[in-house]
């Protein structure tokens, strides 16, 4: 059985998130770097073809199954969530 202490948990994660802030503040606020670039598949009405696009997008054949959609994505670099 796990078992911890809400208030415990909950006092260190806004510890740690001030301190971040407080590092950020120090070095200028410009600790992040820039975003990448996102890409999108526009969506149509027309689902064939949006499952064409979205194979020809992952590099995957035209035809037949898939496999495991989930793990194609993830090591894609799309978050699945």
């Amino acid at each position: 059985l796990l078992y911890f202490n809400f208030h415990q948990v909950a006092t260190r994660c806004f510890n740690s998130r001030l301190r971040f802030f407080e590092v950020v503040g120090f070095l200028g606020g410009e600790v992040l770097p820039e975003s990448l670039p996102l890409h999108s598949l526009p969506l149509t009405e027309d689902r064939e073809l949006d499952a064409l696009e979205l194979r020809n997008f992952l590099s995957l054949n035209r035809v037949g199954p898939v496999g495991n959609l989930i793990e194609i994505l993830e090591n894609s670099g799309i978050l699945v969530y």
